[in-house]
């Protein structure tokens, strides 16, 4: 509520009520009171943070995400020639059974069922005729090594003859001496010599014996 003064300040004279100034001295008259402003209300302070428990472990660090990485290369095929030859059989075994007999050993020249002469080392024992050719005969060796090699041509004229497949044996003339023929059971021949001097009876005789 607004309250006005009724007398002067400075001369105490009475006041025109709404007047600005003293109608006696000419001082200015205060303002209507003011009432004082309300005090804001009281606010308790804010408690204090708590503070952790003295055993309690420090929080661990976050971990960064791992960078993402590029796929690996896919690993490069493993090399293959183009063309890989076969692979070629040994030469047949010439080794003695436990069961056989060696009757004789004879250096002789022998025509295979197919190929030239050849000479090398005849082996006959009381089940098997085997002939183990050691070089060609006449002056072709160089060529013939070179045109099809050591190994093959030790497969293609080792003899491995079982006596059961020998239909006949016999001494045939010739005028480069007597030969040892063999007649097998699939048609084909072998011959055998050991040149113009050494005859051949004996080898007959030992290949027909069982």
């Amino acid at each position: 509520m607004n309250i006005s003064p009724r007398f002067c300040g400075s001369c105490g004279a009475s006041l025109t009520p709404g007047g600005a100034f003293c109608g006696a001295c000419g001082s200015a008259v205060a303002g209507p009171s003011q009432p004082a402003a309300a005090a804001p209300p009281h606010q308790p302070p804010a408690p204090p943070a708590a503070a952790p428990p003295a055993n309690q472990p420090p929080a661990p660090p976050v971990a960064a995400a791992p960078s993402p990485q590029p796929p690996a290369a896919p690993a490069p095929p493993a090399y293959a020639p183009a063309y890989a030859p076969p692979a070629q059989p040994a030469a047949p075994s010439l080794a003695i059974e436990p069961d056989e007999i060696v009757l004789n050993r004879w250096s002789v020249n022998c025509a295979p069922p197919y190929g030239r002469l050849v000479v090398g080392k005849l082996i006959v024992t009381n089940r098997r005729v085997l002939f183990n050719p050691q070089t060609n005969a006449g002056g072709v060796v160089s060529m013939l090594f070179s045109l099809i090699g050591r190994a093959a041509w030790k497969r293609k004229n080792t003899l491995i003859i079982d006596k059961t497949q020998i239909l006949h044996a016999e001494v045939e003339p010739s005028i480069l001496g007597p030969r040892a023929v063999l007649h097998l059971a699939d048609g084909l021949t072998v011959r055998f010599d050991r040149g113009v001097v050494l005859g051949v009876d004996e080898v007959v005789a030992a290949i027909q014996r069982r």
